[in-house]
């Protein structure tokens, strides 16, 4: 299918770096898109867009569902909450989230509707590649979203055992889920996001641990390497970008 580019090593980790760039101007991180397709040809950077659509939103969908299943597994255990209450908010739960998840692996099949808009419909070829793509296809993007989730999930509770903030693995991964939900729904520009990944760590982690500091100066490191250094790596990209053109 014409979706698909073949792209050198180097300029993919090129593209990513200038989309955390773009990024960190843009609410909740949704610019960075602009980033990465600057770095294809001018004739696939729609396809490239569609492709970052895709991987947003399943990033998305595991945030919500890993947030949840913590906030069900912390509410269960450690909250004196009616269990009534927790039974019905879990099959609300399932019921959004599977649909969500229902929407996503069957895109395939209602992605022509798109064309019933006529600003869309010079977009023809694209929306009718797209709708080709497969649940398989979609399983991968979206496994491999898991595994990048996997991988920030568990930097933050490392960087939480070398601030010596003593908590279960568990229950810290709880509460880093928990975390990245709501740091990921409250609207908020990269600049600021310091500040509100910050006030929401202590929030939550303040019902189990009374080592803030070591809370908030993890928090802080895991914007740093995984936001702050590589914004500033893909800016210099950008301007070598440009240079070249």
């Amino acid at each position: 299918t014409s979706l698909f580019y073949k792209q050198p090593f180097i300029t993919s980790i090129r593209a990513v770096l200038s989309g955390l760039a773009i990024s960190i101007l843009t609410p909740n991180r949704s610019g960075d898109f602009a980033g990465r397709i600057m770095h294809l040809p001018p004739g696939m950077r729609i396809e490239g867009t569609v492709f970052s659509i895709i991987g947003s939103i399943a990033q998305l969908l595991i945030t919500l569902i890993t947030g949840c299943i913590s906030m069900f597994y912390l509410n269960k255990n450690y909250f004196a909450i009616s269990e009534t209450y927790i039974n019905i908010a879990a099959a609300l739960t399932i019921l959004i989230l599977g649909w969500l998840h229902y929407l996503f692996f069957s895109m395939h099949k209602y992605w022509h509707h798109l064309l019933k808009f006529k600003k869309l419909q010079k977009y023809g070829a694209i929306i009718n590649d797209t709708s080709k793509l497969s649940a398989f296809f979609l399983l991968k993007i979206y496994g491999i979203t898991l595994l990048r989730y996997a991988v920030f999930s568990i930097q933050f509770c490392l960087l939480l055992t070398a601030f010596q903030v003593q908590l279960t693995f568990i229950i810290a991964l709880c509460l880093v889920m928990i975390s990245f939900l709501f740091i990921t729904t409250i609207p908020s520009f990269a600049l600021g996001e310091i500040g509100i990944r910050g006030s929401i760590c202590i929030f939550f982690f303040s019902k189990f641990t009374d080592q803030l500091t070591g809370v908030l100066m993890a928090s802080t490191a895991l914007w740093m390497v995984n936001v702050a250094t590589p914004a500033i790596a893909g800016a210099v990209s950008i301007l070598y970008f440009k240079r070249g053109k």
